[in-house]
């Protein structure tokens, strides 16, 4: 009973366990299985128990470390899409535009490369905001009409001069 109560105890402790908290789980016949499970090392990669080198500290903490960089390794090719945000925020493009992209069918890597097409500058969308000036109609006086941005942004449409606005 005792022992059962200081073997859930270190179990618990995760992978905060010691070198030494692991030699005394040994010590109690705890098996090699139950102990890479307390240390985050779950049964989808129950085939990297046997790299797991429990006899000294040393090599304890190589074959962690290895072991670690292996699920690492593998959630990434899991998940690749965490690994290709990654990417397209160090080239300066926003997650939230990052993922547009893939859910309108473009694959991760030209999603995380492909340059953004600069739009409106942030300072004159929000003038145009303030001004009751929808995003489009900026634009479109802006890249077709070539008007300057400020009045793009600040000019009534024909709708705001008949409603008052």
């Amino acid at each position: 009973m005792i022992q059962s109560v200081e073997i859930e105890s270190i179990l618990l402790k995760g992978d905060r366990m010691s070198y030494s908290d692991i030699q005394r789980l040994l010590e109690l016949d705890v098996k090699k299985e139950k102990i890479c499970r307390a240390l985050g090392i779950g049964e989808e990669n129950e085939d990297l128990y046997e790299d797991m080198d429990f006899s000294t500290a040393d090599k304890f903490y190589e074959t962690y470390t290895f072991v670690l960089d292996e699920i690492e390794k593998r959630e990434e090719e899991r998940n690749p899409k965490k690994k290709w945000e990654e990417i397209a925020v160090q080239n300066g493009i926003e997650i939230p535009t990052f993922r547009a992209r893939v859910s309108k069918g473009m694959d991760y890597e030209t999603a995380a490369t492909k340059p953004v097409k600069k739009g409106i500058p942030k300072h004159i969308r929000e003038l145009a905001r303030k001004n009751g000036i929808r995003y489009n109609t900026v634009y479109h006086r802006i890249k077709e009409k070539g008007m300057d941005p400020i009045e793009a942004a600040t000019k009534k449409t024909p709708r705001q001069l008949k409603n008052g606005a």
